[in-house]
């Protein structure tokens, strides 16, 4: 595809050209145009109603993040089937140390094999992506999202769909539990937000609430703009950096 302002090569399915800021509609067909003002860091983009717009390429294979969600995600799932078990083991008249080693079982040997999956499940998942994930930003008065090109959003759903059948197939709970719980879309309202956790080692800040942790992903010299509009517009938010 190609920008029909600039004549840029860019990726199927984007938003709008990180060349001159035109916006797309998915299609290469142009729709109102993005403004680089001066004062801005250059990629981040701004529209005629004051919202930020900008694209980063994520590097799979430098950037361990997604990796660690995908961990985080089996470690739940996992946790929580190990206490399931380890209740259902007690309530059942069986010893506390007869309970705590099912306990063991599930947490620590079930646990290394899923954790195993999941380290797989990251390698086909780069592999699918080519190494490299496209994440697009939105941030509002607000809000800040963080959204997916068209391309990576088929992408995703083929993936899911095939995760989810596999672990179907293999009457795996914690891979069903993964396809499933997989969020590449996210919204957060900065009256919701609790927390803001800098880590600009992965050119990432954290916008977690109570029940979602959000991702925004900013190019180093894009970083303290962000976290500087982030911080100053999330009023109930600790900061820790």
């Amino acid at each position: 595809m190609f920008c029909p302002s600039c004549g840029a090569e860019l990726p199927e399915g984007g938003a709008f050209c990180v060349h001159c800021g035109a916006a797309l509609d998915g299609s290469g067909q142009s729709v109102p145009v993005l403004t680089q003002d001066p004062s801005l860091p250059e990629g981040i983009f701004r529209d005629d109603k004051g919202a930020y717009h900008w694209v980063y390429h994520l590097n799979m294979m430098r950037n361990p993040v997604p990796l660690l969600m995908i961990m985080k995600i089996m470690a739940y799932i996992c946790g929580g089937m190990a206490v399931i078990v380890f209740l259902m083991t007690l309530l059942n008249h069986n010893t506390l140390a007869e309970s705590l080693k099912a306990f063991a079982i599930v947490a620590f040997g079930i646990g290394g094999g899923i954790i195993v999956l999941a380290y797989i499940s990251w390698l086909i998942l780069m592999a699918l992506h080519g190494s490299s994930y496209t994440v697009e930003h939105l941030m509002t008065e607000d809000r800040v999202e963080h959204l997916q090109t068209h391309e990576e959003r088929e992408k995703s759903e083929k993936i899911k769909t095939a995760v989810f059948i596999l672990g179907m197939l293999s009457d795996d709970p914690g891979t069903v539990g993964l396809a499933m719980a997989g969020r590449e879309e996210m919204t957060s309202c900065y009256t919701d937000v609790r927390k803001l956790v800098a880590s600009p080692r992965h050119d990432l800040i954290k916008v977690n609430n109570v029940l979602q942790h959000n991702h925004v992903y900013a190019y180093p010299h894009q970083y303290e703009f962000v976290w500087s509009y982030l911080a100053s517009h999330c009023p109930g938010a600790k900061h820790k950096r």
